[in-house]
Order: structure tokens, then C-alpha cells, then sequence
């Protein structure tokens, strides 16, 4: 997630929200999901989104992040 949204900048436009969409497909693929707890989930996930993008969070704040909202899917 990090090296996509910060670093691999594929697309001129749309690279955050691909990046979230492939972190989404891969968790899918694997029996997880993202079970967000915050009531506002789309802003959360937006601003974390955009600070990986900007570089202002490190792998291990990434990894965090994940770890706090992925879960097994029932």
C-alpha cells in the first residue's frame, strides 16, 4: 500500500484511491476485510490514504493502521 500510494505513482491522477482498491482486492482474495470502527470511515480512510501518498506515514504506521481495521471475513 505504502510503495504504490507514495512511491509508485503509476497513474497522473487516481493513484490513492487504485492503491485502496487493490489493498481492498488483496485482502478480499486472502478471506479478509477492512471492518472499519470509526464512525466516519471515509474521511479516515482518506486521510490515511493521502498522508501514505504525501509520505508522512511510514511502513510500520501502515502496518498498524491495517492491522487495527483489517479483519477475518465470517
Amino acid at each position: 500500500m505504502r510503495y504504490l500510494a507514495h512511491e509508485g505513482h503509476v497513474f497522473a491522477d487516481g493513484n490513492k484511491r487504485t492503491t485502496f482498491a487493490l489493498v481492498q482486492a488483496f485482502l478480499e482474495l486472502n478471506g479478509h476485510e477492512i471492518a472499519y470502527i470509526s464512525v466516519d470511515a471515509e474521511t479516515e480512510r482518506a486521510a490515511i490514504m493521502k498522508e501514505t501518498a504525501e509520505g508522512k506515514r511510514s511502513l510500520n504506521q501502515v502496518r498498524r493502521w491495517l492491522e487495527s481495521v483489517v479483519q477475518k471475513k465470517p
